[in-house]
């Protein structure tokens, strides 16, 4: 035999290290995971389609995120060097984009704060992903790109965020996919609602209801100017929310004005409605009730 055709490549991964094991019932055949050394996220990486989603790291590391910021990448990047028989060495270098946040994600992360890279290549939210993230307050703001958030996908227990913000690409929403029972504003970007799972009865109702508790039917629901009368008549929203309003204005989408001709709520210095409530709001300057205000 000659030993020459017959190379042994040693693969030697230098920033990710390989998950050996069995594997989650969640994760897919074709699916590898890997554990970024340098932030401690777990990808599940596919060959085939190049593709890969953020895994359950309590699963594999049996350690919850701990870091104050999370950011989801649009790349993973995997490399590394083999080393052969002969001596040679080869380098190793693959990039998958990241399109998923998968089941239990970041569930109990204790982040306070979560970013996502611009463009991002993110087209679901998976059962569970962003769940239990009980120091993840403020406002989060899900990239475009994102079609889908599948049931369960964000909310829990003691989860504290008060504001969603949710792109123009959404489609989908499946049953308790948004359960906040601290959020006090929704905000939609895209022109069409999207289609809402519903259920005839039950603890899920529709995307804001579950067995832990429900989003508020009262809070301020902001979508684009012109498409108030769409998202009321989109069966699982229009009909569970009460506080539905176009971003200019109110209810009936004109903008609210004093008798002084001033616009009324709490708006940004450039232009974008906040909601009513200057307490909930980060520290910066806005336009209350047409006066620009320090908070």
């Amino acid at each position: 035999m000659n030993r020459g055709l017959h190379i042994i490549f040693i693969l030697a991964l230098t920033s990710v290290m390989p998950l050996w094991g069995s594997a989650p019932h969640r994760i897919a055949v074709s699916q590898e995971p890997y554990v970024d050394d340098a932030t401690g996220i777990v990808f599940l990486c596919d060959d085939k389609t190049e593709e890969a989603e953020i895994g359950d790291s309590d699963e594999w590391l049996g350690e919850l995120y701990s870091q104050e910021t999370l950011t989801v990448p649009a790349v993973f990047v995997l490399t590394g060097g083999g080393a052969s028989n002969t001596g040679s060495r080869r380098a190793y270098t693959k990039t998958y984009k990241v399109t998923a946040l998968g089941e239990y994600a970041f569930r109990k992360a204790a982040a306070s704060r979560l970013d996502f890279e611009v463009p991002s290549n993110l087209r679901t939210v998976k059962a569970f992903a962003l769940t239990q993230m009980q120091s993840l307050k403020g406002t989060l703001v899900l990239p475009e790109g994102v079609k889908t958030i599948e049931h369960d996908g964000i909310g829990g227990t003691g989860m504290p965020t008060h504001k969603v913000v949710l792109p123009a690409t959404l489609t989908e929403l499946g049953l308790s996919a948004i359960v906040l029972t601290a959020a006090d504003t929704l905000e939609f970007l895209g022109d069409a609602p999207p289609a809402c799972a519903t259920a005839e009865s039950g603890d899920a109702l529709n995307p804001w209801t579950s067995a832990a508790g429900a989003t508020a039917k009262d809070i301020v629901v902001i979508v684009p100017d012109g498409r108030l009368a769409a998202y009321k008549a989109q069966k699982g929203l229009g009909d569970w929310f009460t506080g539905i309003r176009e971003k200019s204005g109110n209810a009936t989408g004109t903008v609210q004005t004093a008798a002084d001709g001033r616009r009324q709520g709490v708006w940004s210095v450039t232009g974008q409605y906040m909601g009513e409530t200057p307490a909930a709001l980060p520290s910066g300057i806005y336009i209350i009730n047409g006066r620009k205000t320090a908070l």
